[in-house]
């Protein structure tokens, strides 16, 4: 802050306008971490659908980090995409922003309130994106599922749910596998959606 280009800021003597400033500094961090927020819950979000329909969502292990239940998949996903948000240089672009808003936005000065559908719109293309790392591992599953549920059908005597767990957990390991080379452009975007 004292190296931003800004007139230096007079702070008020009375504790109302004191508290005014500070609260107008707070939504001012507030509505920029509400970005990267979206941005990682979007890949959570991707990462438990893929738990809850490949059956891993069943082990899930107390994460000391967030301090709630986090599956194999969400974990996994969240690592790399703080992965790469540091090797795309996204921290140090967050970092001009922050800069950035402090010339904009001087400190002292009243909260420029963005427009509420644009934060909306970001925040549903975000989500989009999550989605789109999942969807097509879920909807394969989903069709497995059917497949099992024909073949339970056909062949009762046969015990299809014990028998689908590993199978059903290999097949999403082996999708997720093969599409792990789009997950780098899909959490760029994401993130290019903080930033841009």
């Amino acid at each position: 802050a004292s190296t931003a280009a800004t007139a230096p800021v007079e702070l008020p003597i009375d504790a109302m306008s004191l508290a005014g400033m500070a609260a107008a500094e707070f939504a001012t961090g507030w509505l920029m971490s509400l970005g990267v927020h979206l941005a990682f819950g979007a890949v959570s979000l991707a990462g438990r659908l893929l738990d809850l329909q490949s059956g891993f969502g069943l082990g899930a292990v107390f994460d000391p980090l967030t301090k709630r239940p986090a599956s194999v998949f969400e974990s996994s996903l969240g690592m790399v995409a703080v992965v790469t948000f540091v090797t795309s240089g996204m921290h140090l672009a967050l970092i001009r922003l922050l800069a950035q808003s402090l010339v904009e936005v001087p400190i002292g000065s009243a909260v420029l309130m963005p427009e509420a559908m644009a934060i909306v719109r970001n925040a549903g293309l975000m989500f989009a994106f999550g989605l789109a790392f999942a969807v097509r591992v879920v909807v394969m599953l989903l069709l497995f599922d059917l497949g099992l549920a024909v073949l339970s059908r056909s062949v009762p005597q046969l015990s299809v749910v014990f028998l689908a767990i590993g199978v059903k957990l290999t097949v999403a390991l082996l999708m997720l596998s093969a599409l792990a080379s789009g997950w780098g452009f899909g959490l760029r975007r994401i993130f290019g959606l903080i930033v841009g």
